[in-house]
């Protein structure tokens, strides 16, 4: 309990080679000056009663989780707080997706870029504040919460992005100063959609209004 890791400095590597990477019941992980830390199979914080908080932060430094199975952020009902950061040109690597539950919080700032599997916001909040996220495909529930406020959002799977209800972003879909939209595949806008783009971008390969 309260327990805390730090990997720190070019070369640093700490890897788990069997398993998965746990971290819960009040401990901190803090990958720093381009340290490394890579997990065999999924990463999991916060899944016990407490807290588990990883924090990732300048330039080269990464977290890496090589499962095929989602990363999970919080456990619902355990009362349980997951906070996972990536700053200062930090990167993360989540092939097997990333699943952020009630409780849990995902931050990328400063020019942190994360790359992601399919991601699961459900009732977690994913505040994107300067940074890069590029998910296969993205879905949240109404207890989620996503704060955009500047950045670069991706969405590179194969079933796009659709605009209006039901859709993974909502209704409305603001590209304004400082916010970036990439879609990879055709988004397409329903007539309860509304795609506004002022002073943003957003980029796709062609688009269905």
């Amino acid at each position: 309990s309260g327990a805390s890791v730090l990997v720190t400095g070019h070369g640093s590597q700490l890897n788990t080679t069997a398993g998965r990477l746990l971290v819960e019941q009040g401990a901190s992980l803090t990958i720093e000056n381009g340290a490394d830390v890579t997990s065999f199979g999924a990463i999991e914080i916060g899944r016990t009663p407490g807290s588990g908080t990883i924090t990732v932060d300048g330039s080269g430094s990464t977290l890496t989780a090589n499962g095929s199975t989602a990363s999970i952020l919080a456990e619902p009902g355990l009362s349980a707080t997951a906070v996972l950061t990536f700053r200062n040109n930090s990167s993360g690597f989540f092939p097997g997706g990333l699943s952020l539950l009630l409780g849990s919080t995902l931050n990328l700032e400063s020019g942190a870029s994360l790359i992601s599997g399919p991601n699961t916001l459900s009732g977690g909040v994913l505040n994107l504040n300067g940074g890069s996220f590029s998910t296969s495909t993205f879905s949240q529930t109404s207890l989620s919460t996503l704060n955009f406020s500047s950045g670069t959002f991706s969405l590179t799977g194969s079933s796009g992005l659709t605009i209006g209800t039901g859709g993974a972003l909502g209704t409305n879909v603001l590209a304004t100063v400082g916010r970036t939209y990439n879609v990879t595949n055709t988004p397409t806008i329903t007539p309860s959609g509304h795609l506004q783009i002022n002073g943003g971008s957003f980029s796709t390969a062609t688009l269905i209004n």
